[in-house]
């Protein structure tokens, strides 16, 4: 049972938790046709570090998400490919990115990832501090991927937002004010045409952790004067009645 969050069946509470970024992180890896690895551009291009809030109610024996913004934090770079636009595409000079990558080295591809934050939403059985990820929706609510390679052909710009996933596995805990969210998902998408079609995988590996913001003292006062105000109105207008 989470303290001072889960107190009973009956009472729901919800609350805000902001991400640590010393403790989430994401790292990206994975194939494509099988044999071509997706590595870094640099040290740490390939490690995503989350930043932004989680909104998340506990009571009647669920944690539901409600909102917030994980956001990825931008490296400097600059990284390859830059900013691709246009029609036909044209890339841009080199620029910041969240995520850079090569498609299994520098010759043969790149990848950026810019603009990249994503919302939890659904709600899962708590059992004592653990919940089941399996009844949550990741949704991407911005992020955009430029990419350009050589060995497949291809070179352009990707707009990613409104997708959507459901984890395949994990459980997260919430243990006091501390929410901590697992990531260990695989993502499988189709590059190149043919039969069968040239695939790519791509995992992430990683963890969300969170800290439950709790309201200053002078906050819960204020608050509680206020609500004693509005009683007072309100038998004030009976009373006229």
């Amino acid at each position: 049972m989470a303290v001072g969050l889960f107190m009973g069946a009956s009472q729901v509470n919800a609350a805000t938790y902001v991400i640590d970024q010393a403790q989430s992180t994401i790292t990206i890896g994975g194939t494509v046709l099988g044999i071509i690895p997706i590595v870094r551009q640099s040290v740490g291009s390939n490690i995503a570090v989350i930043a932004g809030s989680i909104d998340a109610t506990a009571g009647g024996g669920f944690l539901t998400f409600t909102g917030g913004l994980a956001d990825a934090v931008e490296k400097p770079g600059p990284f390859l490919p830059g900013v691709i636009s246009g029609d036909p595409p044209v890339a841009g000079p080199a620029a910041p990115a969240d995520v850079a990558l090569f498609l299994g080295n520098a010759s043969t591809g790149r990848l950026a990832l810019r603009d990249f934050a994503i919302t939890l939403s659904g709600s899962a059985p708590l059992a004592g501090t653990d919940f089941d990820l399996t009844a949550l929706t990741i949704t991407v609510t911005s992020g955009s991927m430029d990419f350009q390679s050589t060995l497949l052909n291809q070179f352009g710009h990707e707009e990613i937002a409104g997708e959507t996933a459901n984890p395949t596995e994990g459980v997260g805990t919430l243990s006091g004010d501390v929410l901590t969210i697992p990531i260990n998902v695989s993502i499988e998408f189709e590059v190149t045409e043919g039969d069968p079609p040239g695939m790519a995988v791509v995992t992430l590996i990683g963890q969300i952790v969170a800290t439950r913001v709790i309201p200053e003292p002078g906050t819960i006062a204020m608050l509680g004067l206020g609500a004693i105000g509005l009683i007072v109105v309100g038998r004030r207008r009976l009373r006229k009645a």
